[in-house]
Order: C-alpha cells, then sequence, then structure tokens
C-alpha cells in the first residue's frame, strides 16, 4: 500500500543519506524502481537514524554492476551488490522472491520480481516497509506501520511458515523484542513455542551471534522471558532442561528481572550464567564461543562468585583485570538478587577508586624484591609471604606510605634474624 507523502527526516540525518540518494536517483533515472528498505525505515518511522541505509531496486545485479563504477557482488546470488558511492558502502539487492528453504536457513534459489512481492518474503511486518527518500513516499504493504504504533512484533503472513524457512527468525523476534521494548504478537509466541526444537537445526555460531545482540538490548529482560515461557531458550542451554516449569519460573523468572537491563552483553550472559549455575565451560560448548569471548565471560564470573568470600585484596586483585563498568553492573546487579551486601560492593569499589585515582589499575608495589635483597633477605617462600603482605597492607591502606612499607619490610627481617 502507497501512503501519502512524508519526509523521514531521520533517514536525512544519516551521514551517508546524500551519498544512498545519488544511487537511488541514478537508478531511477534509468527507469527502475529504487527505494530505502527494511530496518532503516522502521528506525526513520521512530525518529531514530538508521545504522544502515539499504537499497532495493527493480534492476537486476548485472544492471546494477553495470551502473556503478565501484561494486562487490557480495551476495549476487541472492540479489544483492556491494555499491560504493562517496565513500560510502550500500547494499542494493534486487526485489526478489524466495524459493524452498531447504535447510532452514536461506532459500535453495531465489527469482527476481517486484517490490510487493519482495515484501512478502521479509520476517516481520514492521522490517517490511519501503520509502521513496525522492517522492517521498512510504509503501506498506503488511501494516508494519500500524504494528509500529501498537509496537508490535508480527510476522509477515503466517508465522509458522516464517519461522520454518529461516529457524534463526524466531530467536531474531525476541532480539527486536529486546532492542525496541515491542511486545510480541500472540500468534507469533504460539508459533514459537511449537517450533522452539528447530533451532537445534543451526550452527550454534550463528545463535550465538543472535543471542549476543540480544543480551545487549536495552528491554533484554522482555525478551528474556519470552525465550523461557516459548522454551526457546531451552534449546540453547540444555542445562535448563532438567528444571520443571515450576522451577524456571520460581527460580529464574523472578529473579531474571534483577539482572536486567544490562550495559553489555558479557555482563547479561554472566548475570544469566549464575542464576542457571552454568560455568564457563557450559557456555563455550553451548554457543561455541571463542576464547577471548569465554575468557571475558568467565572473568566476571569467577569476580562474581569469589565475592561472597572476605579477603578484600583477592577482590581487588580480581577487580583490576576487568573493565571496571561491567564488573560494576555485574556486582550491583549481584546486590540487587542478595547474593552480595551492598556494603561490601560499596566498600570495594570504593576503595579500588582511591587507590587507582583514576590511572590503569592497581598502584605496583612500594617494595620490591630487590629492596629485600638490599636489605639482607634470603630468597624463598618467606620473602614472598613478607611481598605479598606487604602488598596487602598497601592495598588495604594499612600503609600509608614508600617510606612505611621499606621501614616494616626492615621491622619484620630484623625479627627472623
Amino acid at each position: 500500500m502507497m501512503e501519502p507523502r512524508q519526509r523521514l527526516k531521520a533517514i536525512e540525518d544519516h551521514p551517508a543519506f546524500g551519498a544512498a540518494m545519488l544511487v537511488l536517483s541514478r537508478l531511477q533515472a534509468q527507469g527502475f524502481e529504487a527505494v530505502l528498505a527494511g530496518g532503516c525505515v522502521r528506525d526513520a518511522l521512530r525518529g531514530v537514524v538508521p545504522q544502515d541505509l539499504d537499497l532495493a531496486t527493480s534492476a537486476t545485479p548485472d544492471e546494477v554492476e553495470t551502473l556503478f563504477k565501484k561494486t562487490q557482488p557480495i551476495g549476487k546470488a541472492f540479489g544483492t551488490i556491494l555499491v560504493i558511492e562517496g565513500g560510502a558502502l550500500f547494499e542494493v539487492t534486487t526485489f526478489r522472491e524466495d524459493g524452498e528453504y531447504a535447510d532452514g536457513r536461506r532459500p535453495s534459489e531465489v527469482r527476481f520480481s517486484d517490490m510487493k512481492t519482495d515484501s512478502s518474503r521479509r520476517d516481520f511486518t514492521i522490517n517490511s516497509m519501503f520509502y521513496d527518500p525522492v517522492r517521498e513516499i512510504i509503501f506498506d504493504y503488511w501494516g508494519g506501520r500500524a504494528d509500529l504504533e501498537k509496537q508490535v512484533i508480527r510476522s509477515v503472513g503466517s508465522a509458522h511458515l516464517r519461522y520454518q524457512e529461516d529457524h534463526l527468525r524466531m530467536l531474531r523476534g525476541l532480539r527486536f523484542q529486546a532492542q525496541l521494548g515491542f511486545s510480541i504478537d500472540r500468534g507469533d509466541l504460539e508459533a514459537i513455542a511449537e517450533l522452539a526444537p528447530l533451532l537445534q537445526k543451526l550452527s550454534a555460531e550463528r545463535v550465538w551471534r543472535e543471542l549476543k545482540k540480544l543480551l545487549e538490548g536495552e528491554w533484554a529482560l522482555f525478551a528474556i522471558k519470552s525465550g523461557i515461557e516459548t522454551k526457546l531458550l531451552l534449546q540453547i542451554f540444555a542445562e535448563l532442561k532438567s528444571l520443571k516449569s515450576s522451577e524456571l519460573k520460581k527460580t529464574f523468572l523472578i529473579k531474571v528481572h534483577k539482572i536486567f537491563p544490562v550495559e553489555s552483553w558479557q555482563v547479561g550472559l554472566a548475570g544469566l550464567s549464575l542464576l542457571l549455575k552454568l560455568d564457563v565451560a557450559v557456555l563455550k560448548k553451548s554457543l561455541k564461543m571463542s576464547a577471548s569471548e569465554a575468557s571475558e565471560v568467565g572473568g566476571l564470573l569467577d569476580f562474581a562468585r569469589n565475592l561472597k568470600g572476605q579477603d578484600m585484596v583477592s577482590h581487588l586483585k580480581a577487580l583490576d583485570k576487568l573493565p571496571i563498568d561491567r564488573a560494576a553492573a555485574l556486582a550491583f546487579r549481584l546486590i540487587s538478587l542478595g547474593i552480595v551486601p551492598s556494603s561490601k560492593i560499596e566498600n570495594l569499589f570504593e576503595r579500588y577508586l582511591v587507590l587507582t585515582k583514576g590511572l590503569l589499575g592497581l598502584p605496583k608495589p612500594w617494595v620490591s624484591g630487590q629492596d629485600l635483597l638490599k636489605m639482607g633477605a634470603k630468597p624463598g617462600p618467606e620473602m614472598g609471604e613478607c611481598l605479598d603482605r606487604l602488598y596487602s597492607d598497601q592495598l588495604l591502606g594499612k600503609l600509608k606510605s614508600q617510606e612505611s612499607a621499606l621501614q616494616t619490610a626492615k621491622k619484620w627481617l630484623s625479627k627472623k634474624s
């Protein structure tokens, strides 16, 4: 459906809008339809400057390559050509109709078609709109604008068909919920609950990429709840399958709101792992995380679990290995869960900030092994014990200066001699 003229200023505010207009104008000047498509139209209608400006056109990939000097055939088999114009990159995709999805991931073939047919193969109504900035016209064939106003995520056409075509769309719907704060259409939720086991047919890498985006969403709580209630998350974390529905609601849904929203996927995943009592080995196996990703989450988990102890020095050293913002985000969520007293967290971070004084990390020890050797100490366990104790007292504020630390070391050595 073509709507009355409307100017989408949020799209015009995109830094590459001028270059996008050059691409659109050239296509239209040659008699082709050319519009902005999908997510950029959705975001602009919400008043948000889009991240990317993707184009759709009636021109074939060969015709697109002929019209522009700098192109790359990044997905030519599926109708997509990367056009480089004015230093900006644009995905230009030919209007198409998808063939059968044999692998639950992508169509086995595509047929070039028209704008309306192209809109029918897209995932959700809010992503199925097109916008012609030259004529300032929005094309909305599936009620995407109405769903956007109602803040509803709804599949284009049959939800069962959309999710059977591409199984990852189930998790993608939850990801949009996490990012936008919208509700998911009841029919879609029912379809996800029925088809959730299909998620296991996808590679763990694809699932992990989508889950990571979900965890970063401002409204991730809503998506996590939907994932539990439809049992979609049970397909990712096998350990959840041993819990009964009543246990999930009692031990998980009641607490999860205290973990979200999160500032990063690392904090979100660490929070989930603490609630589900999953270790890094299980996460890495279930999600096929990289070694660096596993290390990031593992550091947060170690930090959180060690907070139950009383050793302030070990807490300071563990905190020093982590990005302070992530550690703080997780620590203060542990307070809300009642896992760690607020006084302990406040004292820890207050002490850490005093010690670092805006610098990168904890201060170096005031007394070194070389200092002790010059005082006549002999290498061995006792010297190591002395260094550890001196540094601990330095971190805890029991020693006020390097001079006092050296004096304390001398007294300790004199007692040992």
